[in-house]
């Protein structure tokens, strides 16, 4: 049968039903349609409720295991990323333990780097970020890069990079 007649034989069929049958068809998947969608919402997505964060996550990337690594300002709002990251865990809420903000210890501002989970080992690679001098941020790029490791929570200073980096991107390549 070709596609001509399978068309023609499906609208018979459809032209068959009564007029309150096709209602009922069209509720039907309407309802199907819609009530899939709103049962859905690790597919589409949802909004929670607002709650607090203890700093302003102007950076932040999903870890491995599932959790958010976040980091910008420091505990007064200020821009830089020289004093503190924050690690937030979804599964342990939005009060109480979810959240763990931890010293920057590596000596580098970190606001404005670009950040990129390594394939192979799970850390996150952070090039480049802000320069903090004499008390403030100057707005200028740094050559530091930083591996942050999800398996220990801890931040730690790698090598320089070649040039700096502020706002940079980071892209995995094909070797890892």
């Amino acid at each position: 049968m070709s596609l001509e007649e399978e068309a023609s034989v499906k609208n018979k069929k459809i032209r068959g039903l009564s007029m309150s049958n096709r209602n009922r068809l069209a509720a039907a998947l309407c309802a199907l349609v819609f009530s899939s969608a709103t049962l859905a919402d690790n597919v589409r997505g949802a909004w929670s409720p607002p709650f607090s964060w203890p700093l302003i996550a102007a950076h932040m990337i999903l870890t491995p295991d599932g959790r958010i690594l976040s980091y910008g300002t420091d505990g007064n709002g200020n821009q830089t990323g020289f004093f503190i990251y924050d690690l937030w865990d979804p599964q342990a809420g939005t009060t109480g333990g979810g959240h763990m903000t931890m010293p920057n210890v590596s000596g580098t501002d970190i606001f404005c780097s670009s950040q990129i989970v390594m394939s192979l080992s799970g850390d996150i690679f952070i090039a480049g970020g802000d320069n903090y001098v004499n008390g403030a941020t100057t707005n200028t790029g740094n050559n530091n890069s930083n591996v942050f490791s999800p398996t220990t929570n801890t931040l730690a200073r790698g090598n320089n990079l070649n040039r700096p980096r502020w706002y940079s991107s980071s892209t995995t390549m094909l070797n890892g």
